[in-house]
């Protein structure tokens, strides 16, 4: 029963941590899967220390 609370939490953290990282450079999935892989510390100094996503700009051919 301890087992499935403490994966419920870690989930939810790296859950939590993706959605602040969702407009960062590796996005939501990027982040998520770096805290189930590493730790949610480990993802949460990737969100941190992470730039900002550049908006793709579309051409107008005028």
């Amino acid at each position: 029963m301890h087992f499935i609370v403490h994966i419920s939490l870690y989930l939810l953290l790296c859950l939590v941590i993706a959605l602040i990282g969702r407009h960062r450079k590796l996005t939501f999935w990027g982040y998520f899967l770096a805290c189930i892989i590493f730790t949610p510390l480990i993802g949460m100094v990737l969100v941190i220390a992470s730039d900002p996503r550049i908006p793709k700009k579309e051409d107008d051919d005028d």
